[in-house]
């Protein structure tokens, strides 16, 4: 189940992406792929993994063990994203690649659970303005041109 859920994870979120080159307009087209995914309930509950980790976290064995590194690999991707756009110059030289994947994925996954927990699907807007937000303040003014890019 877990294997098949990242497989659509990965139609859904990062296939669409294979042509947009590494850089700002990447790591932002990678947030709204899975802001989609979740709000358009892909799977019933919104996102699989935030969903299955809620159950699973505390209950040691395969399936834990599956989707903490189904977690762990989607953090891996997001900052290889970020990386590479640190690396194309459209990120700060400082920026903390691994702390601002961190908070953008808080980010969707607060949108993720407050739009199932309470029905508030402005919680993807909310979070949407958060990520864009994070992503202009850690942008050089190569990547802010990026991120306004349509």
């Amino acid at each position: 189940t877990v294997r098949a859920a990242a497989a659509v994870f990965a139609e859904r979120v990062v296939k669409p992406l294979a042509d947009v080159p590494p850089g700002a307009r990447r790591v932002r087209e990678l947030c709204r792929a899975w802001l989609a995914y979740s709000s358009e309930r892909v799977f019933t509950g919104g996102c699989f993994f935030y969903a299955a980790s809620a159950e699973f976290d505390a209950r040691p064995g395969p399936v834990h063990d599956a989707i903490a590194r189904a977690r762990l690999d989607w953090s891996a991707y997001m900052e290889g994203a970020i990386a590479e756009a640190r690396a194309a110059g459209e990120f700060a030289a400082g920026t903390d690649v691994e702390q601002l994947a961190f908070e953008i994925i808080a980010l969707m996954e607060a949108a993720n659970a407050r739009s199932v927990l309470l029905s508030e699907t402005s919680a993807y807007d909310r979070a949407e303005r958060g990520i864009t937000a994070r992503l202009r303040s850690e942008a050089t003014a190569r990547g802010r041109a990026a991120l306004d890019a349509p």
